[in-house]
Parts: structure tokens; sequence; C-alpha cells
């Protein structure tokens, strides 16, 4: 499925270099799948170390332990979705600041 996701973006990529102003384009689309990737890799984060705190509370014989550690989890995964999401709405010209070069010209 990762393996899928990663070749979805290339193909949007290649199909992004045939549209007009395929520079801004490009640009765009890596903007987009950045701000994608960073959201994803703080979650996949979180899920390793929920999942690995969560094994080994079941292995030790605590499933109390172990659903604590789930709703935690998921709490902080949700507060963090909600700090992303703000983070964009309210330094979305910042965030694209990064990937816009003001001193470029861009054939139209």
């Amino acid at each position: 499925m990762e393996c899928l996701e990663e070749w979805a973006f290339e193909i949007l990529v290649l199909l992004g270099g045939l549209m007009p102003n395929s520079a801004k384009t490009s640009s765009l689309l890596a903007m987009c799948v950045n701000t994608q990737e960073i959201g994803y890799k703080i979650t996949y984060g979180l899920i390793a170390a929920a999942s690995t705190r969560v094994s080994n509370e079941l292995g030790a014989g605590n499933p109390d332990r172990a659903k604590n550690s789930m709703v935690v989890t998921l709490k902080l995964s949700v507060f963090l979705s909600f700090t992303i999401i703000l983070a964009l709405v309210f330094g979305h010209n910042i965030w694209a600041a990064f990937f816009i070069d003001s001193n470029a010209s861009y054939a139209v």
C-alpha cells in the first residue's frame, strides 16, 4: 500500500509536468506531497510507539493498561491532527513560502 502511494505521487508529478506552466504545477504538487508526508510520519511514529507499548502490556498480562495506552494514543493523535490542521490554516502563507522562490519568473 505504501508502495502504491509513492507511485501515485510520482505519477502525479509526471502528469503535472505535462500541464501548462509545469513549474508552478510541480511546485504545488511538491508542497502537497511534503505536507502530507510530514503528517503521516508523525502518526507513523506514534503508531509504532503505541504498538510496542500495547504489545508489551499484553505480553505482561495487563489488558487494562494496554487499553489505557490505546486511549492515550488516540487522544494524542487527535490532538496532533488538530494541531497540524490549525498550523496549516493559520500559517499557510509561511508554509507556502518554503516552496516558492519569489525571485523566479515563470513563463506563462
